[in-house]
C-alpha cells in the first residue's frame, strides 16, 4: 500500500495539510455562515411560534373564563325564572284547589242536604206505610180494628225519632 510507505509520507502529510487549510478555509468562510444564518433563523422561528402559541394559549383561557361566566350567569337567570314561575304555578294550583275545593264543599253540603231531605221524607212514607201495615194486620188476625193513634205510637217508637 502506498499510503504506509514511509518515503511518501512527508508529501502525503503536506498535501493533507494545504487540503485540509483550504477546506477549512472554505467551510469558515461560506458554509458555516450560512448554517449558522440559517440555525438562526429557525431559532427566531421557533420563537415566534411559541410566543403566538402563548398567546394564543392565554387567549383561549381568557375565552373559557368568559364562557364559564356567561354559563354560570345564564343557569343563575333560568333558575331565578324557574323558581319565579314555579311560584307563580303553585299559588295558582293553590287558587284552583281552593276553588275546586269550595266547589265540592258545595256539592257535597248540597248531597247531603238532599240525602237529608230523601231520608226524611222517606222516613214520614215508611211510618204512614209501616202503620197501614201493622192496622191491616192486626185486622185481619184479630178482626178487630186497632186504632190509628195507638199504631202510629207504636210503629214510631220502633222505628225511632
Amino acid at each position: 500500500m502506498p499510503q504506509l510507505d514511509i518515503s511518501t509520507f512527508l508529501p502525503q502529510v503536506f498535501w493533507l495539510l494545504i487540503t485540509f487549510s483550504a477546506l477549512y478555509f472554505l467551510m469558515a468562510r461560506f458554509a458555516l455562515p450560512r448554517v449558522g444564518e440559517i440555525l438562526e433563523e429557525r431559532q427566531n422561528r421557533l420563537d415566534g411560534d411559541l410566543e403566538q402559541a402563548e398567546k394564543f394559549k392565554a387567549d383561549s383561557e381568557k375565552l373559557e373564563a368568559d364562557y364559564d361566566r356567561l354559563t354560570a350567569k345564564a343557569r343563575a337567570e333560568a333558575q331565578a325564572h324557574l323558581r319565579q314561575e314555579r311560584g307563580r304555578l303553585g299559588a295558582k294550583l293553590d287558587e284552583k284547589q281552593a276553588e275546586m275545593s269550595a266547589r265540592t264543599d258545595a256539592k257535597l253540603a248540597k248531597a247531603e242536604a238532599n240525602i237529608i231531605k230523601a231520608k226524611a221524607t222517606t222516613m214520614k212514607d215508611l211510618e204512614a206505610i209501616a202503620t197501614g201495615a201493622c192496622v191491616s194486620i192486626v185486622a185481619q188476625l184479630s178482626g178487630k180494628k186497632p186504632a190509628s193513634a195507638n199504631v202510629k205510637a207504636a210503629v214510631k217508637a220502633e222505628i225511632g225519632p
